[in-house]
This record gives structure tokens, sequence and C-alpha cells, in this order.
């Protein structure tokens, strides 16, 4: 990632959730409870439709959780890995 994009998504998520940005933790791993969502997570789907509907468009973010953090990939990488085989 390019230092200016580095720059831009951390004042992104320094500003937190509005009207127009949303943060998800994650569309498959359940971060809380430990283990894997069987099913995409349907409140990025909705996130995405009501930006898609918006005038202004709108910004999600994904591995940020409530208090901000960039969160490990980890997990949701090898679930992906696992369903591509």
């Amino acid at each position: 990632m390019s230092e200016e994009l580095a720059k831009d998504i951390h004042n992104v998520i320094a500003q937190g959730e509005g009207p127009n940005v949303e943060f998800k933790s994650s569309f498959r791993w359940v971060y809380h409870q430990g283990k894997a969502n069987k099913a995409p997570d349907l409140s990025i789907l909705k996130t995405i439709a009501g930006f898609m509907n918006f005038e202004g468009g709108g910004t999600l973010l994904l591995g940020i959780d409530d208090d901000l953090n960039i969160l490990d990939w980890k997990k949701t990488r090898a679930l992906l890995k696992a369903k591509s085989r």
C-alpha cells in the first residue's frame, strides 16, 4: 500500500463512522465469538446497498473494529483459501 493511501485510510479511521463511512471487522470471521461465520455478513451487503442508494456514496472499510483498531485478517484469509480449493 502506498504511503499516501495509508495516510488517507488512517485519517478516515481516526474520524470514525458517520453517515457515509462504515467499519466492519470481517465478512466471514466473528471476532467476538472466535469462529467462522458460515455465510457472508448480511450487514455488509446492506451497507453496500445503502451506499449505492446514497447520493454521495460511501466508504466501507473491512478489518476495523468498534474501537477503531485495525484487525489481523489471517483467519479471514485462511477461510478464503480453504473455500477456493
